[in-house]
């Protein structure tokens, strides 16, 4: 479990690190899959935004698991395509104490195990012999916001903060829904494949999403998983696999063209 505490805000992160997930027969560290939870003082209480990342077999009963504590289900969807076993994304929304809330997703999501070990070696910080720092550059963000792993990286693009209100809470875009992108080498160690969440104002959602298709990218889901946050804000889930320098071009090229659709006044850019 990893926190980060942005004043007021405080984010936890839970890896799924009690199913051994693959994709497209690669298997994936626990870094890949995470549930996350966004704490933010509201005008009475606190209020969690949160993401959970579940087996699609356990879907119906932490449906009725939240639901039960009072939360709000907002979204569900598939995060992957071929996946092993298949997962489910539930987004919902707590209002309460936030020791209180957290003590309520951690029996929710059950008893953690100490993280395996990664099923495919190669040098840290290196995909497919393209470093991770090249590719973070190729999106436009700091060496900071990369994570790196035996062959695998994770680079969280750095997005806007400016505030969205949320259920009388305000919470920073960049905290509230990250774009984050998650890149696993392949066996063979000659390409990678990609998973990415990216997000957007839903303005320029329609242009990110033509541009990402149009890239040969396959986007796997589009959701809203915060109700009535204003400016609104839109998710993509992105798959591939390729050349990752390749694809982490493909990603900025469509950041690219949803600011250009800020340049003409009608959103902004990805977050």
């Amino acid at each position: 479990m990893v926190v980060t505490t942005v004043p007021p805000a405080c984010v936890t992160i839970v890896p799924l690190d009690n199913v051994a997930i693959t994709l497209e027969g690669i298997s994936l560290p626990d870094a890949a899959i995470v549930s996350r939870i966004l704490f933010v003082p509201g005008d009475s209480a606190s209020v969690a935004v949160i993401s959970l990342v579940v087996p699609a077999t356990d879907r119906a009963r932490v449906v009725r698991d939240v639901l039960t504590a009072g939360a709000t289900v907002t979204a569900m969807h598939r995060h992957l395509v071929g996946e092993s076993p298949v997962l489910t994304v539930i987004h919902l929304t707590m209002r309460g104490d936030a020791a209180e809330i957290a003590a309520t997703i951690r029996r929710v999501l059950g008893t953690p195990r100490r993280p395996r070990a990664p099923t495919i070696t190669g040098p840290v910080g290196m995909i497919s012999g393209v470093p991770c720092l090249r590719m973070a550059q190729a999106l436009g963000v700091a060496d900071g916001a990369v994570t790196r792993g035996p062959g695998y990286c994770e680079i969280v693009i750095e997005g806007d903060t400016t505030s969205r209100s949320i259920d009388g809470a305000s919470a920073r875009a960049d905290l509230l829904l990250p774009s984050r992108v998650f890149l696993r080498q392949t066996t063979d160690r000659t390409t990678a494949i990609l998973s990415a969440s990216l997000t957007f104002p839903v303005p320029a959602t329609a242009t990110a999403l033509a541009t990402l298709v149009n890239a040969g990218l396959d986007v796997v889901a589009r959701y809203s998983a915060v109700l009535a946050e204003q400016p609104a804000l839109a998710v993509l889930h992105v798959q591939a696999s390729g050349n990752p320098l390749l694809m982490v071009e493909s990603l900025k090229a469509a950041a690219d063209a949803a600011r250009s659709v800020a340049a003409d006044g009608h959103g902004s850019g990805v977050r």
